[in-house]
C-alpha cells in the first residue's frame, strides 16, 4: 500500500482552512451581535435623555425610527450569517470525516505492515540458522 501521508496532510490543511473560515464567520456574528446590543443601550440612553429634555423629545421619534431600521438590518445580517455558519459547520464535519478515512486507511496499512514484518522475522531467523555454513 502506498504512503498516504501527503494526502493526509492535504486533507488536514483543508480541514484547518475550513475551521479558520468558520471561526471568522463566528467572529463576524459576535461583532454584529455586539453592535445590536450597543444599539439597544444607545436607544435606552437616548430615551432617558429625551424624557428629561422637551426639545430632544421632539426629535426622538425620527431617531428611534432610524435605530429600528438599523436593528432590523443587523438582525437580518445575523440571520444570513447563521446560514453561512451552518454551511461552514457542515463543511468542517465533511472535511473531518474525509481526513479520518485516510488516517484510518494509513493506520491499518501500517498495522498490516508491522504484523507482516513480525510474522516474517522468525522465518528469516530460521532460514539463517538452517543455512549451511561456509
Amino acid at each position: 500500500m502506498r504512503n498516504l501521508k501527503p494526502l493526509i496532510r492535504f486533507h488536514q490543511f483543508r480541514l484547518d482552512e475550513q475551521r479558520r473560515a468558520l471561526g471568522q464567520l463566528q467572529g463576524l456574528r459576535a461583532e454584529l451581535e455586539k453592535k445590536a446590543a450597543d444599539l439597544v443601550e444607545e436607544a435606552d440612553g437616548e430615551r432617558r435623555l429625551a424624557a428629561q429634555d422637551i426639545e430632544l423629545n421632539w426629535t426622538y421619534g425620527g431617531y428611534a425610527q432610524g435605530l429600528i431600521r438599523r436593528r432590523e438590518n443587523l438582525t437580518k445580517s445575523i440571520s444570513e450569517l447563521e446560514a453561512q455558519i451552518n454551511n461552514a459547520r457542515e463543511s468542517v464535519t465533511e472535511a473531518h470525516l474525509e481526513l479520518r478515512k485516510y488516517e484510518t486507511v494509513q493506520e491499518r496499512a501500517e498495522e498490516r505492515a508491522a504484523h507482516e514484518s513480525a510474522r516474517r522475522e522468525p522465518l528469516q531467523l530460521e532460514e539463517i540458522a538452517l543455512a549451511p555454513k561456509r
